[in-house]
């Protein structure tokens, strides 16, 4: 040891220089563990907010997903609602026309019936107004027929009288 030191020009003391030595190693460890320290605690953060940043940037792409997710299902609800209301008015619409048909064919069985029934009154009319014709001309028949014996027993009788009357005379 006497061999690293030395003594003081002006105040007779003497430096060892293994010791000033080993002060400045121990300061130089201590900055370079503050260093690393600093070092690793900066590098701890930067981990910490990476990480951070990663599970706020997954939890955004989930949430964006289940976004996209969602909307699509509310898409397809859509469609599918808009389909079903179509097929409603459509079934609404067929119903409409069956009916609409049903009572237009109930107006033309209606109309028919009545045509017929018209029909029929005229026919029964014409009938009826046929045999009043025919039953008039046998009773003018009958009439004439009964005229004619009438006039011709008339005619028997005056000549009968006339027979008389002139026998009568005689």
């Amino acid at each position: 040891m006497s061999d690293n030191t030395i003594i003081c020009p002006k105040c007779a003391t003497v430096i060892n220089l293994d010791e000033i030595q080993a002060k400045k190693y121990r300061e130089q460890l201590e900055l370079n563990e503050q260093k690393l320290k600093a070092d690793f605690a900066k590098r701890e953060e930067e981990i910490k907010k990476e990480m951070w940043t990663k599970a706020l940037r997954a939890a955004e792409e989930k949430k964006e997903l289940e976004t996209k997710d969602l909307t699509i299902q509310l898409e397809e609800f859509k469609k599918k609602q808009e389909v079903s209301i179509k097929n409603e008015l459509e079934l609404r619409k067929k119903t409409r026309e069956l009916e609409d048909k049903a009572k237009n064919q109930e107006i033309e069985n209606l109309k028919k019936l009545d045509e017929e029934r018209k029909k029929l009154e005229q026919s029964m009319k014409e009938q009826q107004s046929k045999k009043e014709e025919e039953m008039i001309k046998k009773i003018q028949e009958d009439q004439g027929k009964l005229l004619a014996e009438k006039d011709k027993q008339m005619e028997i009788l005056k000549k009968s009288l006339d027979e008389a009357t002139r026998k009568a005379n005689q």
